[in-house]
């Protein structure tokens, strides 16, 4: 979020069956005024560093088994994964594993591993140590851990292969290219009782092309990564050979330094710097459909908005295209809640709701609030440090001010938010909540599953506390079709959809656009939704 998002909790395995891997997010341009400036240009990767900010934390834990918030930028260089989503090629492949063997219907899965593979630690990677690690990750049930879910042991089978058996049949070319969880490192790399202090402390033990050397978590967060030098995929002279990622929470600041070479990469362009970017002399602009959407979720559990006749006057008395308007071109609108790209988006879908505002009076009406009658108080729980979500915030409250609604709304970090959203006592809830979702695989049943499945509380991330048992029902037949027959479950998908947007327990502001500015210096970018806002420093060549 800005993968300010979500903890998805334990989920029925069999939604990892559910993805085509000839399936893409839309496609995206690479534009540029030519030339070269400080960040990035005119001299060799060796003594270049790749400078990366961003307005967001970057991270909130360490340990690659239960980051699950907004590190994978950071871990995605210094951890690896067995497979990766391409999106050029629009497939998954081969990273760590060479060899993937599917076997009885996809309840097990021989690998064979890369061989030459070290972890950061010194210790050569072997199908112990992958055991080792995928096991830790699964029984933490911290994070992404829920990918792992239907595992049921791993056999090694030899130095560089090992079996791996799941209880239904399972995709796990998909699961071992989650952005998260996914993540292969060296249990080994401090005793069991304090690896996670150790990790904590901003240690990494991966096998990725970068270590991490320092972490200043103070006002201005910064991690700094250095090349490992005995990284198993090779360097070039024009690699980059070191990396910052920076906290710049001033988006003209961060533009200031990237004109001035002192920052390589803004992973987030506001919309109202764009323009002069885009134009810019030494500065290449990238804007790609993305697979993160902003949802308004909204409490179905208790208050005013437990009536859905009040629900659906908050979802018809947003003005949507006057938001994407005052966005210029950052977000965009489109039919269902899946993005385009994503197995299961259909593009003949309505949009959830759209501007009714004589419909959503005569609704607020008919419960007793709205103009002439009662004002409605609301309280709106947005995450601090989310530019974009704050305009988006004021808007909603100025747009809804016409209905007698009176929209506070409470700017908040993302553990209290999330605390308050799950607090057992209901007064403590907010009445509506901004809420960021992208997959972590690449499965529509990630949404369904995470935003509107029934969540034993606290809820981790369905913040309507929607509880619908025909929903619930059609969920698990999507799970259940999603690996043995993907028409019929396409059309479950739609259908689910529609039933969710009869109960409106949230309504989908928008569907974000990535767009970036970096050096012209920089070649090999390519923007891969599949895991938002990651650059993978290695694949590019400084020039």
């Amino acid at each position: 979020m800005s993968n300010l998002t979500r903890g998805l909790g334990t989920v029925v395995a069999a939604l990892l069956a559910a993805v085509s891997l000839t399936a893409c997010g839309g496609g995206g341009a690479v534009e540029g005024a030519g030339g070269s400036n400080g960040a990035g240009g005119g001299t060799s990767g060796a003594t270049r560093t790749f400078a990366y900010a961003t307005d967001q934390q970057i991270i909130s834990d360490w340990d690659p088994a239960k980051a699950y918030v907004s590190e994978a930028p950071v871990l995605m260089n210094a951890y690896e994964t067995l497979t990766r989503y391409d999106s050029r090629t629009r497939r998954i492949v081969p990273l760590l594993a060479t060899k993937l063997v599917r076997g009885d219907g996809g309840r097990t899965w021989s690998v064979d591993l890369r061989s030459g593979v070290k972890f950061h630690t010194g210790r050569p990677l072997t199908a112990e140590a992958v055991r080792e690690a995928i096991l830790r990750t699964r029984d933490a049930k911290a994070g992404a851990s829920y990918i792992w879910g239907s595992l049921t042991r791993i056999d090694v089978r030899g130095a560089l292969r090992l079996v791996l058996h799941f209880s239904v049949p399972a995709r796990l070319d998909v699961i071992a290219s989650s952005n998260y969880g996914a993540y292969i490192y060296d249990v080994k790399a401090a005793p069991a009782a304090r690896l996670g202090a150790w990790f904590s402390a901003g240690h990494d033990a991966g096998t990725g092309p970068y270590r991490v050397t320092r972490y200043d978590a103070g006002q201005d967060p910064e991690v700094r990564m250095a090349a490992a030098d005995d990284y198993w995929g090779g360097w070039k002279p024009t690699s980059y050979r070191s990396i910052v990622f920076r906290v710049v929470s001033a988006p003209t600041t961060a533009v200031r330094l990237l004109r001035a070479g002192d920052v390589t990469f803004l992973a987030k362009v506001p919309s109202e710097l764009w323009p002069s970017l885009a134009s810019a002399h030494g500065i290449a602009t990238s804007s790609t459909g993305s697979f993160e959407n902003l949802f308004a979720q909204m409490n179905t559990a208790s208050g005013a908005l437990a009536d859905l006749r009040v629900r659906r006057a908050i979802a018809l008395g947003i003005d949507y295209k006057a938001i994407v308007g005052v966005l210029h071109g950052s977000v965009m609108r489109q039919g269902g809640f899946i993005p385009d790209g994503v197995p299961g988006h259909v593009a003949s879908l309505p949009s959830d709701a759209s501007y009714q505002p004589a419909e959503a009076a005569r609704l607020l009406s008919e419960a007793g609030y709205g103009q002439g009658g009662k004002r409605l108080p609301l309280t709106l729980f947005a995450f601090s440090g989310d530019s974009v979500a704050d305009i988006t915030a004021k808007l909603l409250q100025s747009q809804l001010a016409k209905l007698n609604v009176q929209l506070s709304v409470r700017t908040l970090d993302y553990e209290a938010a999330i605390a308050l959203a799950g607090s057992a006592d209901e007064a403590k809830r907010p009445d509506m909540m901004l809420f960021h979702w992208f997959p972590d695989l690449l499965s529509p049943l990630s949404w369904f599953t995470g935003m509107f499945e029934t969540q034993a509380p606290p809820p981790t991330s369905n913040f309507s506390y929607f509880s619908d048992p025909q929903v619930d029902r059609e969920i698990a037949e999507a799970k259940r079709l999603s690996g043995s027959d993907p028409a019929a479950a396409e059309k479950v998908y739609v259908e689910l959809q529609n039933r969710i947007q009869e109960q409106m327990p949230a309504a989908v502001l928008y569907t974000f656009v990535a767009r970036r500015a970096f050096s012209t210096g920089i070649e090999g970018y390519v923007d891969n939704p599949a895991y938002a806002n990651v650059v993978f420093v290695h694949d590019l060549t400084a020039r």
